[in-house]
């Protein structure tokens, strides 16, 4: 059981690495590089959604607002949030490039909309 709760950190982790890999080698060479991160981006998800429901799973108390890592140093959650917010390279793009452009694009509302 002990190998269960170290493969999702691992996993997250490698996945982690592999984006600031794959980031560097685009702003190294940006016209050659394909990189496309929308595979990375749902294993990520689903890992931290998996973390989610095993973290909802152990009953928290529903008024305490802490960190998920504060109530508990042990919960992969915690840990995983953690070291997704360090690299502030890879949430600035996340929500720049691929969360809120997408957004407005699908909303069909362009800058001169909001003038």
């Amino acid at each position: 059981m002990a190998s269960d709760e170290e493969e999702p950190d691992k996993s997250f982790q490698e996945l982690l690495v592999l984006w600031d890999g794959r980031k560097s080698a685009e702003d190294a060479e940006p016209a050659v590089s394909d990189f496309d991160p929308t595979n990375l981006f749902h294993r990520l998800c689903e890992i931290l959604e998996r973390e989610y429901n095993v973290y909802i799973a152990s009953d928290p108390d529903p008024f305490d607002e802490r960190h998920p890592s504060r109530v508990d140093q042990t919960c992969q959650l915690g840990l995983h949030l953690k070291a997704f917010f360090k690299r502030d390279n890879l949430v600035k793009d996340l929500f720049q490039l691929y969360l809120r452009e997408n957004h407005f694009v699908r909303m069909g509302l362009t800058k001169n909309s909001f003038d």
